[in-house]
């Protein structure tokens, strides 16, 4: 990759971040994000069926979004895991999802009512 290729996809994760952030702030019923527990900071990720956290949700370049205030981690039919989460988000909503624990951190979360 050439210096301006490289450049060129700071430049467009840049954008992107930034629209999300404008989208954020409007308190959508729905959003796509990346969400990181406390646990999983100190190592690979351990088993544990339910508890408590101040795990972070964000964006794909690491703006903090909210704070996640409750996570359950519990097995898939398939025997994989999966995590749910509540989301006190920084734009004054709350909002809640489940994704998988096992492979990647991306999470769809839905508006409280």
């Amino acid at each position: 990759m050439t210096n301006d290729t490289i450049n060129a996809y700071s430049e467009q994760n840049l954008a992107t971040d930034a629209a999300n952030i404008a989208e954020w702030a409007t308190q959508p019923d729905t959003f796509m994000a990346y969400y990181k527990l406390v646990s999983d900071q100190n190592g690979p990720r351990q088993y544990r069926e339910a508890f408590r956290t101040h795990g972070t949700l964000q964006t794909w370049l690491g703006v903090q979004l909210g704070i996640i205030t409750e996570a359950r981690v519990y097995p898939h039919n398939f025997g994989a895991r999966m995590v749910s989460v509540r989301v006190r988000g920084n734009n004054g909503a709350t909002y809640y999802g489940r994704a998988s624990y096992d492979n990647g951190e991306v999470i769809n979360l839905r508006k409280a009512r």
